[in-house]
């Protein structure tokens, strides 16, 4: 565990303004100079540090312990506090388990699977650890203040519980942990199951458009099924209508594939990325709100167009993106199209159109070949900065011979 700062930022300034902000007593109890005046560091510091697989929870609570404790004279000295301080709560976690209701998730994926630390069982035996479960959050949900939410405290005939077993220092990264891991396994499921050729008309509700959902009320539990928060997280959910089912009768098809996948993605060299990008896309597809989906799809398409390559432009963004079809023409010119509507939503100059599900399906039509691309990784690039070099060579037969007659004899001129 290294945690570091990340470039271009000045910690000797913020440390500094922390300083003038608050005044140390003896005793070490402290008094704000103004209301909320460490609440911004605290958030400034959250972005500015690079931890690396920690949960935005863990870091929460090293940030906070680390500027209630004392001022800093630099920025060596706060991160070496800082990374004391990760080292000693990492050491004093516990075990917590994570229930999740998931929406059409059997029979796809079913018994016990492990990722990143954390283990999942679609299938939990009806023990008296499961009914203690259910019966808190059959409890919980009786609470006056979920009064009118749309929550799914026990099984039903579409919702499965999902039991995820973390090791964590709060409820709150258990959760964190947990949901990311876990919508990795339903992002290879969702990915498999739809195609950049989907496409539908809402003349109602809006919903999601992936098949496999995280349902409302998600809770952690101790390991004998107490409740170790009482509350929930909500997720996005219809609140008037049921998500789409998939056709049970393609469950064994694409349970296959689904083994298959993630079997392939497990030894990949791109398996980091491809775990990141598949629960980015469940993330994203998984949303009521089209405009949402569409925002969230074409940032995880930029994503996976430039990695961290901050000199990649929306157009290469675009032209890697079509690269995968074979008519690439015309869908560069949705990729443009795509590419103003985005800069018109960020910037508040939308078109006037009720068109937001149609975005969020031609979004899905370009990124979808290329997450596909770099999940199977079937030519086994050893970067993803390599896979941008595939995207990048000509598609045309001539140019690709030419470009390797080129290669060969400045190949044959450098090795005499």
């Amino acid at each position: 565990m290294n945690i570091t700062k990340r470039s271009g930022y000045r910690f000797d300034i913020a440390l500094k303004e922390l300083a003038l902000s608050r005044e140390f007593k003896e005793g070490g109890s402290r008094t704000l100079k103004s209301f909320g005046s460490e609440e911004i560091w605290k958030s400034y510091f959250l972005t500015a540090l690079n931890y690396g697989e920690l949960s935005s929870a863990f870091m929460q609570l090293v940030i906070d312990r680390a500027i209630s404790s004392h001022d800093y004279v630099n920025e060596g000295d706060f991160l070496r506090s800082i990374n004391s301080i990760a080292k000693e709560l990492f050491g004093g976690r516990r075990k917590y388990v994570a229930v999740f209701p998931v929406w059409n998730v059997s029979p796809y994926i079913e018994g016990v699977m492990r990722r990143n630390g954390v283990t999942m069982n679609f299938s939990p035996a009806r023990t008296e650890k499961w009914t203690k479960v259910v019966q808190n959050r059959q409890e919980l949900a009786k609470d006056q203040f979920f009064k009118g939410l749309r929550i799914f405290p026990s099984e039903t005939a579409d919702v499965s519980l999902v039991f995820c077993s973390v090791t964590a220092v709060s409820p709150q990264d258990a959760y964190l942990q947990a949901d990311t891991v876990l919508a990795t396994e339903l992002g290879i499921l969702s990915a498999l199951a739809t195609s950049p050729h989907s496409y539908r008309l809402s003349f109602g509700e809006k919903k999601p458009i992936s098949k496999f959902l995280v349902c409302p009320m998600v809770t952690v539990h101790s390991e004998k099924g107490e409740l170790a928060y009482k509350g929930f997280w909500y997720s996005s959910f219809p609140r008037n209508s049921d998500p789409e089912r998939r056709v049970r009768e393609e469950g064994d098809k694409l349970s296959f594939a689904f083994k298959r996948l993630r079997g392939e993605i497990s030894k990949s060299a791109l398996k980091s990325e491809s775990e990141d990008f598949l629960a980015r896309f469940q993330k994203a597809f998984s949303q009521t709100d089209m405009e949402d989906v569409f925002m969230d799809g074409w940032r995880l398409m930029e994503k996976m167009c430039s990695g961290n390559d901050r000199k990649t432009s929306y157009d290469d963004v675009v032209r890697r993106a079509a690269s995968h079809w074979m008519q690439s023409d015309m869908i560069i010119q949705i990729g443009m199209h795509l590419k103003d509507r985005r800069n018109y939503l960020s910037h508040g100059r939308d078109i006037a159109a009720e068109d937001q599900e149609d975005l969020a399906f031609q979004v899905l039509k370009l990124l979808h070949p290329i997450l596909m691309g770099i999940s199977w990784n079937r030519f086994g690039f050893r970067s993803l900065s390599e896979y941008h070099e595939f995207c990048d060579a000509p598609r045309n037969l001539d140019d690709l011979r030419r470009r390797m007659f080129i290669i060969d004899k400045a190949i044959s001129y450098i090795s005499k």
